[in-house]
């Protein structure tokens, strides 16, 4: 028997599991409508994460009574959970810091925020204060509607964004409960279960370090930065998008902070 070094609240699944995406090191199942990860031995890269010791392999199905997961070659017993939440609220003003650290990154919505300042044109410039102009005068919903399920990667990075927009305003300690049916709907099982979670205060480790590093007032990004290709940099995206809808009254308080 494989040994759980930890696990999730939200890895607590049962049924019949089916692969969704394996690599030499991890893997993640759906069990209905939700999902649980196996990785090795290291940070919960999700709140329903089973951090396994020496997984080595990984199963096309797993079968579960909601503690014990049995299939070919693998069983693994989940005996204690931890949550991977985070609750602390903070004021607005806080949260400002996050802007400093997102840059433009390829593939990246962050890129729309950052064009670079040494080759962005007179119309880039414009570009993005247009487009920044439009996040902050357009509803919340409407931006994250235009956003979820878009881009590449395991978690498209339109949802990376909403995730790292969500963690904020829970931060700032608003009810984002709103947004159930939207991200019930999503298509992917694995992006609907973390922004699910997300309505629930439970994250990604890597995010949490951040969080609390807002409300201690240092940096603890670099954790969520080395996050995938550019997950890491879209949910900072989100974080800043949030941070200014909350801070900004106008267009002339975003260009104040960009520039």
């Amino acid at each position: 028997m494989t040994p759980v070094l930890r696990a999730g609240d939200a890895a607590l699944v049962s049924g019949r599991g089916r692969l969704l995406y394996r690599t030499s090191h991890s893997a993640i199942y759906q069990f209905g409508e939700r999902v649980i990860a196996l990785h090795g031995p290291g940070i919960a890269m999700f709140p329903f994460s089973a951090v396994l010791d020496n997984a080595q392999h990984f199963p096309e199905t797993l079968i579960s009574d909601g503690s014990m997961f049995e299939g070919e070659g693998l069983i693994f017993r989940i005996e204690r959970t931890e949550s991977f939440a985070f609750r602390a609220t903070c004021p607005p003003s806080d949260t400002l810091l996050l802007l400093r650290y997102l840059r433009p990154v390829r593939y990246s919505i962050s890129s729309a925020f950052f064009p670079e300042p040494d080759d962005a044109t007179v119309l880039e410039r414009n570009l993005r204060r247009h487009f920044i102009a439009s996040l902050h005068q357009g509803s919340a919903e409407a931006v994250l509607h235009s956003v979820l399920a878009t881009g590449f990667g395991l978690t498209p990075s339109g949802d990376d964004f909403a995730l790292g927009f969500i963690s904020v305003m829970n931060l700032c300690g608003h009810d984002m409960h709103s947004f159930r049916e939207l991200f019930s709907s999503h298509p992917l099982p694995l992006s609907r279960s973390l922004l699910l979670c997300a309505l629930e205060h439970q994250y990604p480790e890597p995010l949490i370090h951040a969080l609390h590093g807002i409300c201690e007032h240092r940096t603890s990004i670099q954790p969520l930065l080395s996050t995938g290709h550019t997950s890491g940099m879209d949910v900072l995206a989100g974080m800043g998008y949030a941070s200014l809808l909350l801070n900004c009254k106008n267009i002339g308080d975003v260009e104040t902070i960009f520039d």
